[in-house]
């Protein structure tokens, strides 16, 4: 329940940074919320990963239909015919690893900040 409520804040963030900034805003918010909220690395990539990746795709395939495929056809003549729904498969992907990736940067960035519990002997 804990993570669930982590989850659905960092979304909410993303979502309206994504209104009004560029698009890797919601990167910078993906690491600032997991380094805050003191998110765990594995649970900060799955958490950028869930969050970015299906928002993108989204976002890519409704504005795929808003056009009628007329942009990505023409993207896709650039890269040697590939397909609408492969670019948009290849767009997610990417915004998938970099959100994990964000989110655990900002997690690990936190924890180098973090005091040693353990004590070291030697």
């Amino acid at each position: 329940m804990k993570n669930l409520s982590k989850f659905i804040i960092i979304t909410a963030a993303c979502l309206l940074v994504q209104l009004y900034f560029p698009w890797w805003s919601a990167l910078i918010v993906l690491a600032v919320f997991s380094a805050l909220l003191r998110i765990s690395p594995g649970t900060a990539f799955a958490f950028g990963s869930g969050i970015l990746g299906p928002m993108w795709m989204i976002y890519a395939i409704f504005l795929n239909q808003t056009n009628d495929g007329i942009l990505a056809a023409r993207i896709g003549e650039l890269f040697q015919g590939i397909k609408a729904s492969n670019l948009i498969q290849i767009s997610t992907t990417l915004a998938t690893l970099m959100g994990g990736l964000s989110a655990m940067t900002g997690s690990l960035f936190m924890n180098m900040f973090r005091k040693n519990q353990r004590t070291h002997t030697v």
